[in-house]
């Protein structure tokens, strides 16, 4: 299972989640310090609908999606944009 179908398991087994979509943006940081030129899956964007974050603040929804990523920072993931829809 890639970093992706990981993440994207992650948020569907702690959320209610009607849409979850990831697109791997690591190309477009490629040159940056501390970023390999043949990494992949390091700069995700997440777009994703979720009933049980209508109740939750913007950085609340940020928290929580962070706090399930732990184990994927402390290999390799450089960071998440998330795009509430």
């Amino acid at each position: 299972m890639n970093r992706i179908e990981r993440i994207k398991k992650i948020i569907q087994d702690n959320f209610n989640i009607t849409k979850v979509r990831i697109i791997d943006n690591s190309s477009k940081h490629n040159g940056h310090a501390g970023i390999d030129s043949n990494s992949s899956e390091t700069h995700l964007l997440i777009e994703l609908k979720a009933d049980d974050f209508k109740q939750f603040s913007r950085v609340e929804r940020e928290r929580a999606i962070h706090a399930l990523m732990k184990e994927e920072y402390t290999s390799d993931l450089h960071a998440l944009q998330i795009v509430f829809k």
